[in-house]
């Protein structure tokens, strides 16, 4: 991953421990990044 994929990846599991609802958003958004 590039660097913005890291820096948004990291605000992804920043709103994990805030919301634990938000698990599925990353899930979806980790494997939009493996199609990539």
């Amino acid at each position: 991953m590039n660097m913005l994929s890291k820096f948004s990846y990291r605000l992804y599991w920043k709103g994990i421990l805030r919301n634990r609802s938000g698990y599925m958003v990353i899930v979806v958004h980790f494997n939009y990044f493996l199609l990539i």
